[in-house]
């Protein structure tokens, strides 16, 4: 098992991983949009 999918199967022993996924790729998408709007409003 490689250091990363330690880190992984421990997260998710933790329950930390009990946000919906969407949610993952979502967050992302939306400091992407305020930081687009930031520009536009500068």
């Amino acid at each position: 098992m490689s250091p990363v999918d330690r880190l992984q199967f421990k997260h998710r022993l933790t329950g930390a991983d009990f946000h919906p996924k969407p949610r993952h790729w979502l967050t992302p998408l939306l400091i992407a949009l305020c930081v687009v709007a930031g520009m536009c409003l500068l």
